[in-house]
């Protein structure tokens, strides 16, 4: 039986988090994959190493979809209050937010964040919604 997807994801996170022979390591890995005949799934496990990789180191990404850009003081306001809060999205001890800027003409105002897999809409148009909900 071949191993799973986060198996997989696991074991070359483990084997290559101490920084020594890693080209070894990732040809044996490729091996192992060649032998179980899960070659097919390279890409998954890129993909997935990615995230499993940045939440061990405590890196988060965060994408701002905003009408306009941040300004500096808003944005390391923003990293602070993610950094000290103890959110239920992450399960790790935040040590560096990488933020992502996206401009979306459709809000009429506030913003949309992506943190990790998560989305918190503070967008008016969402609060407007909600209103409209709780009216009717």
């Amino acid at each position: 039986m071949s191993p799973t997807l986060k198996q997989y994801v696991i074991a070359l996170y483990e084997s290559l988090k101490n920084e020594k022979e890693i080209d070894q390591k990732i040809f044996n890995f490729v091996k192992v994959l060649k032998k179980n005949n899960d070659l097919k799934l390279k890409n998954k496990i890129i993909l997935e190493f990615e995230k499993y990789w940045k939440k061990e180191q405590g890196i988060i990404d965060v994408l701002i979809k905003k009408i306009k850009p941040l300004e500096e003081e808003q944005k390391n306001k923003l990293i602070n209050w993610i950094t000290t809060h103890d959110l239920q999205l992450i399960n790790k001890k935040i040590k560096e937010v990488k933020i992502k800027e996206e401009i979306d003409k459709n809000l009429i105002g506030g913003m949309i964040l992506k943190i990790g897999d998560s989305i918190i809409d503070g967008s008016i148009k969402k609060q407007l919604k909600i209103l409209k909900e709780k009216l009717i």
